[in-house]
């Protein structure tokens, strides 16, 4: 699509205009940049867009007009769109605020991209590049809003300023902005920042899992020339005796310009040039404090020289100056002169912010300080004068060649080359050369789930993993589990939707643990699709079961006594009803390369599951042999017991409770800590300082509570079940078993018997050792992938079709589309037991295609062709569901249904197509409003 250009009186003189940008090149790749300015002035948004396009790539940047307009126009040959400023809109709306202490800036921001989405879906982006403060928000709704419309893409994000230290700008900017960047700092594939200083805050801040790259505001390396004419020295009339040190750039009391005309005072030889085009109350400010100080005659002003002709033009200086005062960003800041003075070989007198002591150190090339000092300053140039050589000569090529723009943009070219390639695995059914298992990219997600999902991939790292990282959702992790990013959880299932866009191309293998990103109610829709979406992406799917959600409550109560069924704590039952147990499970049967549990009493729910243990990093779990009670304090205080429960109903607490406090009335010596709803850390430290650690008395096989306490060495208790404790003979049975009818004597026991809870200590740790090591424990998640990998399980359209229509039933029922005294249609039964009559067959089919596996497993087509042989058999139609009638609905809503099953074709099941444009298709389909 062309669009002629716009002149406009905002851009001129700065923009050479041409007659039209053609948006869709579609023979080059496409980057298109943002920033929340007029661009013209913003050399570093320029200075990267004009080096993409010197890659080759076609580029166009969208920033932001001072009209109710769109301009089109161009910078330096480059594509430029002006988006119309948002305060028009949000005039019309009586939602705009002049007053910048008031503004709402998250509403501004939002006018923006609506304005500007349009734009980007004509501008096709293959990568999009966002800048600065807002370009986080709105490169999070520009994503977003390109992975509903089935373009999902690299999104790199370049923060220009420490927005915590912006402490000179209104409260309400940096309140906006301080908001904006940590709710999306994760979710950019790639950050940069513009400082060292500044990548080590944002690092710490949000524990990113990889440090920001640094992209220096940098001239070119060919910039320099040494015949330039006229220097700085010729176009002033300064000799080359006097001695000259010079600034360049804005000028303000943050920026320490008024210390640097109070050091002509006290340094009665120094000449100092401000190279600034600003021309306002503040230079006036300048020229008269100078007069004043009678030192009028050595400051010169001079105005802006060509951004690639700085270092050329300030060269015959001696010194450049970085007088910055101390705030916030400055302290993380190097500002572009700095790079400016070093291409022009001239030593710098710098004031001590962070970042530039830090530099100053590392290259010693001149001297600082105390910011503000002007007494200070007269002695770092006197300084540096009597030192002068020694620090010239430490510019070296290699340190102009780290601060050069030639070096940033490597880094460029480096991250868009690779971030393209990452995402070309989103392709569809993408066959994968044959590699080693560690090269698989491993995602574990998306609950804290007692910090399993952290340390199991610590363990995968340690082996020889080189991607393997976890992520949960922030209302999910209350207890601060380890994590390498978080994810927000919204009220709209949509923002699950983006977030697996996000992660689809970055991982090859998605490692569930109790759920999945899409996942609502009583399996309400869109639960469980994601999974699907995955598996027609071409990646492994494992799902680990960590208990309550596949515990199901008929059989829990039939083989365990000491259920909690009847008793329903915390609602348990309700809030996971056993049909939907039964659903999960069997839905995960069908999709899932791989199903896990952790333990043999989760295998009675679930015994087709492999069993891998819960994992710990004993290098967090110091042991030590004598890391209990003295035989004095115990004689005197008793034994320190300590029971932490995350959920007091299912655990039991009740009765250990009620067991100790029987014990403690007939006057038994202990001391006992019931701790809740602390962060884990402390729940660490408390079991440290323990010598009997209770677990819990109901479910029937110990937790990583247990798992915890016994790397520390403690005496660990727990109801082990009696028909499943012969899996710890051969450990020389670790836990302590006790139940809710036995606990009061079990403890008064151990009360009295120090030696048997040290010793039981003693093996508990070598048990954890032998079985819970995070390192062994990883080679068993190894050799499962590895085998998913080899025998790629294909999805179960039986199950599937099963899974959607009961989705789909009752979506219809909610709307009153489907009548209520028909809640399982006669027409319904039928197909469902059709489906289960075909299964047979399938199942049998399913025999013939292992053993044709081998022959077939390197021609991608030829399986799918025979896969998708078997899913025809399978076909269903509901076409004659009983609706009630709705004028206009019934014919085409059955027609919408049957075309979202069936993709449209008599033959292609929906698990065969690409789903990127999200399970609300139905919806849409049907006309139903979710």
């Amino acid at each position: 699509m062309k669009f002629k250009y716009q002149s406009s009186k905002e851009l001129e003189p700065y923009l050479e205009l041409s007659e039209v940008i053609d948006l869709n090149n579609d023979k080059k790749t496409h980057i298109v940049f943002q920033v929340l300015n007029g661009v013209v002035g913003d050399s570093r948004v320029i200075k990267v867009a004009e080096s993409a396009q010197e890659l080759g790539y076609e580029v166009t940047i969208l920033g932001m007009s001072r009209t109710k307009d769109n301009i089109y126009t161009s910078i330096n040959n480059i594509n430029v769109i002006l988006v119309q400023n948002p305060k028009f809109n949000l005039l019309k709306m009586d939602k705009f605020e002049r007053d910048l202490n008031k503004r709402d800036y998250r509403s501004f921001v939002n006018q923006y991209f609506e304005s500007s989405k349009n734009l980007l879906i004509e501008l096709k982006p293959d990568i999009l590049h966002t800048h600065d403060m807002y370009g986080i928000e709105i490169g999070y709704l520009m994503c977003n809003y390109l992975s509903i419309k089935g373009f999902n893409i690299p999104w790199i994000h370049d923060i220009h300023e420490y927005v915590l230290g912006l402490d000179h700008l209104p409260k309400n900017i940096m309140n906006y902005c301080s908001d904006f960047e940590a709710k999306r700092i994760h979710d950019p594939d790639y950050l940069f920042t513009v400082s060292n200083a500044l990548a080590d805050k944002l690092e710490e801040h949000y524990e990113l899992k990889e440090r920001p790259l640094i992209i220096n505001n940098s001239p070119r390396l060919d910039s320099f020339k040494n015949n330039y004419q006229p220097t700085l020295r010729k176009s002033i009339g300064l000799d080359d005796e006097q001695l000259l040190g010079i600034y360049v750039g804005r000028i303000g009391v943050n920026r320490g310009i008024l210390n640097i005309i109070e050091v002509l005072e006290l340094n009665t030889d120094l000449n100092i040039a401000i190279i600034t085009n600003q021309e306002d109350s503040f230079r006036e400010e300048c020229i008269q404090l100078a007069k004043n100080l009678n030192v009028d005659n050595r400051l010169y002003f001079h105005e802006y020289v060509d951004n690639s002709e700085v270092s050329s033009f300030i060269q015959d200086a001696d010194f450049g100056l970085n007088p910055l005062l101390s705030y916030g960003n400055s302290e993380v800041a190097i500002p572009t002169k700095v790079s400016e003075y070093v291409h022009a070989n001239l030593p710098i007198v710098t004031s001590s912010t962070a970042a530039m002591v830090e530099f100053m150190e590392k290259y010693q090339v001149g001297t600082t300080f105390e910011p503000g000092n002007t007494s200070e300053l007269s002695k770092a140039i006197n300084d540096l004068v009597a030192n002068y050589k020694t620090f010239r000569s430490n510019i070296t090529e290699d340190l102009k060649y780290r601060y050069s723009w030639d070096f940033a943009e490597h880094q460029l070219k480096e991250v868009y080359e690779t971030s393209l390639t990452a995402y070309k695995n989103r392709e569809l059914f993408e066959l994968k050369p044959k590699y080693k298992i560690e090269d698989l990219r491993v995602l574990h997600g998306l609950s804290g789930a007692a910090n399993q999902p952290y340390t199991i991939t610590r363990g995968l790292r340690n082996i020889g993993f080189k991607v393997a990282d976890n992520t949960c959702f922030s209302s999910g992790n209350k207890m601060h589990y380890g994590r390498d990013f978080e994810l927000s959880e919204g009220s709209q299932i949509r923002k699950n939707f983006y977030y697996l866009n996000r992660l689809l191309p970055k991982y090859d293998l998605f490692h569930f643990h109790f759920r999945s990103l899409y996942r609502m109610p009583n399996m309400e829709f869109p639960t469980g699709l994601d999974l699907l979406e995955l598996k027609s992406a071409g990646k492994l799917v494992v799902m680990s079961f960590r208990g309550g959600e596949i515990r199901l409550h008929s059989k829990f109560k039939e083989i365990n006594k000491f259920n909690y069924v009847d008793e329903n704590p915390n609602r348990i039952i309700e809030s996971n009803p056993e049909e939907y147990q039964k659903k999960f499970i069997e839905y995960c049967r069908a999709v899932c390369d791989q199903i896990i549990v952790s333990d043999p009493e989760m295998l009675t729910y679930v015994p087709d599951a492999k069993i891998v243990p819960r994992s710990i990093n004993l290098e967090l779990f110091q042991h030590k042999a004598d890391n209990f009670s003295s035989i004095e304090a115990w004689e005197e205080e008793g034994p320190l017991i300590v029971h932490v429960p995350s959920r007091e109903g299912v655990k039991g607490s009740h009765y250990i409770q009620k067991a100790l406090e029987e014990l403690r009335q007939e006057g038994h010596n202990f001391r006992f800590e019931f701790i809740t709803d602390v962060a884990h850390d402390e729940v660490i430290e408390m079991y440290s300082k323990a010598d009997i650690v209770i677990d819990q008395l109901r479910i029937g096989w110990y937790g990583v509570a247990s798992v915890e306490a016994m790397a520390l060495g403690k005496c660990t208790v727990a109801y082990i079940r009696d028909d499943i404790e012969h899996h710890l003979t051969p450990f020389k049975k670790p836990i302590v078993n006790a139940n809710p009818e036995n606990i009061k004597d079990v403890m008064k026991e151990l009360i009295y018997d120090r030696s048997k809870v040290i010793e039981k200590g003693r093996i508990g740790r070598k048990f954890v050792e032998d079985y819970h090591c995070m390192d062994k424990v990883a080679v068993k998640y190894k050799n499962i992938y590895k085998e998913a990998y080899q025998n790629r399980k294909s999805v179960d359209p039986i199950l599937l079709n099963k899974h959607i229509l009961n989705m789909l039933e009752g979506e219809l029922k909610k709307t009153g589309l489907l009548k209520k005294e028909k809640s399982r249609s006669k027409v319904l039964d039928t197909r469902i037991a059709e489906l289960r009559k075909q299964n047979a067959a399938f199942q049998k089919s399913s025999k013939q295609i292992d053993k044709e596996k081998n022959t077939l497993r390197n021609s991608n087509i030829a399986l799918a062709k025979k896969i998708r042989l078997y899913k025809g058999d399978s076909e269903i139609s509901i076409k004659d569901v009983d609706l009630q009638s709705s004028e206009g609905m019934s014919h085409s809503l059955i027609d919408k249904v049957h075309y979202f099953l069936n993709d449209g074709t008599s033959k292609k099941q929906i698990f065969d197509a690409p789903i990127r444009n999200a399970p609300f298709r139905i919806m849409k389909k049907l006309g139903i409003k979710k």
